[in-house]
């Protein structure tokens, strides 16, 4: 039977997501790693893999946490944060916006740098990136399609949304 982990495997994720974050993942030493977490390399690694592994591990979850929380900002229903789709859609690019304008900007947003730093040599770094885009794009339609269908977006086009949502 294995022992049980001396620490919080969640809050040792964003701290190591938060040192690739600043430095990127070349400029990030595994000694890095371990000084910012505190811990020792086999605790580390024990729990992800190598620092690839964990590399990808923390850029997937930042990825699926990002498109999470667009949904939750633009999905209609009885669970919406507010009810018009416009409403919506214009509280969300105002959180961005302000997302944006609070990263320094040598820090930038995360799914930005990962993707500009790593995928063009990193094929699982890419696809991770890729599927987000797609995702936070599909997300973005959707509710463009809402506000079309309730009269608040005019239905000339077809949205088509690239790169504006990290």
């Amino acid at each position: 039977m294995g022992r049980r982990r001396g620490f919080d495997e969640a809050v040792v994720l964003n701290v190591v997501r938060d040192q690739f974050w600043t430095t990127g993942c070349a400029g990030t030493s595994t000694y890095d790693l371990m000084e910012a977490t505190g811990l020792g390399k086999g605790s580390i690694y024990k729990a992800v893999g190598n620092k690839h592994d964990l590399y990808v591990c923390v850029f997937s979850d930042y990825c699926r946490d990002l498109v999470a929380q667009a949904r939750e900002q633009l999905q209609g229903g009885p669970k919406a944060v507010l009810p018009s789709p416009m409403a919506r859609l214009e509280h969300h690019l105002v959180s961005l916006a302000g997302a944006f304008a609070g990263e320094s900007p040598q820090r930038g947003r995360f799914l930005t740098k990962v993707t500009a730093d790593r995928a063009g040599e990193d094929e699982e770094v890419a696809q991770t990136a890729r599927r987000a885009f797609d995702d936070l794009a599909g997300v973005l339609t959707g509710a463009i399609r809402d506000a079309q269908d309730e009269g608040q977006w005019p239905t000339m086009s077809t949205p088509r949304l690239w790169g504006i949502c990290c």
